[in-house]
């Protein structure tokens, strides 16, 4: 079983992958185009990224685990401040990113 911050970063990886099929040039217009069509459909870093801070933003009494992370690497837990500081950062970037 994997955790958010693997999903997450699974996720992005793949996104990159089918990036790359569809630039490469040396493969088939069809795998190429297959490509082209789920990108169209497939969410980028940036919302990846932001679907998980909402996730890990939702309130301490709902029972449902995030199932992306905010981060597509491991943070071991931190100290309250450090995590609402990097929380706060977090939330600024991915507001920019959409802005």
């Amino acid at each position: 079983m994997t955790v958010p911050y693997e999903r997450t970063r699974a996720v992005i990886q793949t996104g990159e992958f089918l990036k790359r099929l569809e630039q490469d040039v040396s493969l088939s217009e069809d795998i190429r185009g297959m490509a082209n069509q789920l990108l169209r459909h497939y969410p980028s870093k940036a919302e990846v990224l932001l679907q998980g801070l909402l996730e890990e933003s939702r309130p301490a009494d709902v029972r449902i685990s995030p199932f992306f992370s905010s981060s597509p690497t491991y943070h071991p837990m931190e100290p309250p401040i450090v995590s609402r500081v990097w929380r706060s950062l977090r939330r600024k970037v991915a507001l920019s990113l959409f802005s």
